[in-house]
């Protein structure tokens, strides 16, 4: 579910019609969504990235 707030929040869509399509409350939406963008989660930072040394 959260990955497709997240997806829909890409989309462009506003809470409102996340929470509709979904059938949770837009307050859950608001919630993914300010957490999506303050932690910059993503499969990148979830899986690692480039480890090691940087050139």
């Amino acid at each position: 579910m959260r990955a497709k707030i997240v997806l829909g929040c890409t989309d462009g869509k506003d809470n409102q019609q996340i929470a509709a399509e979904l059938r949770v409350h837009p307050d859950t939406v608001s919630k993914w969504r300010s957490r999506f963008l303050r932690l910059r989660l993503g499969l990148a930072s979830e899986f690692g990235g480039r480890s090691g040394r940087t050139r």
